[in-house]
């Protein structure tokens, strides 16, 4: 509830700055994949409850409920793949992407995406001058990590 809070708050302190990018649709698709299934996963365990899904031949209770859930879930998927379609626009990402200049921009940015090397450089280099730094020896000849190690291994 919190969370939903805060992200009204959030909407509404910049709803003029996201009207563009028509953000309450996009919203509300995504949260009803997840709030149909949650709910036809209750529905089915309420008539489990009731005894209105039962055995059915070789199939247990239980791998009928599953079997229904699945198919009641391709169907909604059926169902979001249609609203994801409306919701998400491809001009919209054909605007976000398009060079005019070049005739493969779509190729570019795919390996622009996939690449790490950016977030690879950055992380190494931040995480090995932090640890060069931790490393460091004190008076006594033992590192900052030695001490935490000790430490560590002392409390309870």
């Amino acid at each position: 509830v919190w969370a939903m809070y805060c992200l009204a708050l959030f909407y509404m302190a910049l709803k003029d700055e996201l009207a563009p990018l028509r953000p309450v649709g996009k919203f509300m698709v995504v949260k009803a994949v997840v709030f149909f299934t949650w709910w036809q996963s209750v529905v089915l365990a309420v008539l489990v409850r009731y005894e209105w899904i039962h055995r059915n031949g070789a199939f247990s209770v239980e791998d009928v409920v599953n079997g229904t859930q699945n198919f009641l879930i391709c169907l909604e998927m059926l169902a979001a793949a249609m609203a994801h379609r409306y919701t998400f626009p491809v001009k919209d990402f054909r605007q976000l992407f398009s060079d005019p200049n070049s005739t493969n921009s779509t190729v570019k940015s795919i390996f622009d995406a996939v690449n790490v090397t950016d977030v690879f450089v950055r992380d190494v280099w931040e995480a090995g001058s932090t640890l060069k730094s931790s490393y460091r020896k004190d008076e006594f000849g033992s590192t900052s990590i030695e001490k935490r190690m000790a430490d560590i291994e002392m409390s309870p």
